[in-house]
């Protein structure tokens, strides 16, 4: 939930500096691999959807981390909010890595000295570091049950039968 806490926070820093760019943009020469970037106001509204969904994808995040604690049984398979949140993580890391890939660096559009730059940035490692709490806090996870035969329990359940 830490995690998901940091990467809301640099995830909502890089939303505003982003749409700070945006309100801006008629005073800002952006230029990506030395091609001037001149996005209408269309694409730029599909793009700050997009930042912004970021945003609402890490408050979901922390609202079903605290209240989404049972799973459901989809044909054999159980699936839970635990299974969901790696592959939610991800996506992420991904997305964050082709923003980095695509528009940081000396000629991208995200460079130098700016909040964006630090912020998409904070977000790929606070990402990438919410993947590895994730595989560390979820590394016996049991995502198919197999017909037949039951969960197996878990070791706060056994240390209450002795």
């Amino acid at each position: 939930t830490f995690n998901w806490m940091w990467l809301l926070a640099f995830t909502f820093f890089f939303a505003l500096a982003s749409t700070d760019i945006f309100y801006y943009r008629d005073e800002l020469v952006l230029q990506n691999r030395g091609r001037e970037v001149d996005l209408s106001r269309e694409e730029w509204v599909y793009v700050l959807c997009i930042i912004w969904s970021l945003v609402a994808v890490c408050i979901v995040a922390l609202l079903l981390n605290h209240y989404a604690t049972s799973s459901i049984r989809l044909c054999s398979f159980v699936i839970g909010w635990r299974h969901v949140e790696g592959v939610v993580i991800f996506i992420m890391m991904g997305a964050y890595y082709f923003l980095i890939f695509a528009n940081t660096g000396v000629s991208g559009v995200f460079n130098g000295i700016q909040n964006s730059y630090f912020a998409v940035w904070a977000s790929f490692f606070n990402s990438v570091f919410t993947f590895g709490t994730w595989l560390r806090e979820n590394k016996d996870i049991v995502v198919y049950l197999q017909p037949g035969r039951q969960l197996p329990q878990t070791t706060s359940d056994t240390s209450s039968q002795r």
